[in-house]
């Protein structure tokens, strides 16, 4: 038996693909590719997406640096007047004003005065 496997080259013989196995691996695999190049093509969608995204974002935000800065300058302003003048406490500016959403306003605004 191993001289048999010696003379024959060791190896079991493997019967070439037919035609038609060959086209179905073709077909399978060119779906494949299919949906590889489908998924491709969103990505590059989004892509595209997200840059304009980006431009448009990027020509705002000069505008809200700047706004953000002017709100942060009025912040100071008033806490540097309120400390000077005495004028605001925390127990007031919690308690004054209307009911409901106006107390986390205030409690908010005390947060950003305590933070400067």
């Amino acid at each position: 038996m191993i001289a048999g496997m010696i003379a024959s080259g060791g190896l079991p013989a493997h019967a070439e693909p037919t035609v038609a196995e060959l086209e179905q691996q073709i077909e399978a695999k060119s779906q494949e590719l299919e949906l590889v190049v489908e998924q491709y093509n969103k990505i590059n969608e989004q892509l595209a997406a997200t840059r304009t995204e980006i431009a448009k974002l990027r020509q705002v935000l000069p505008t809200l640096e700047q706004q953000a800065d002017a709100a942060h300058s009025r912040v100071a302003d008033i806490a540097h007047t309120a400390y000077k003048t005495g004028a605001i406490n925390g127990l007031n500016t919690i308690l004054g004003g209307q009911a409901g959403t106006d107390l986390l306003y205030r409690m908010g605004t005390l947060r950003q005065l305590a933070e400067f």
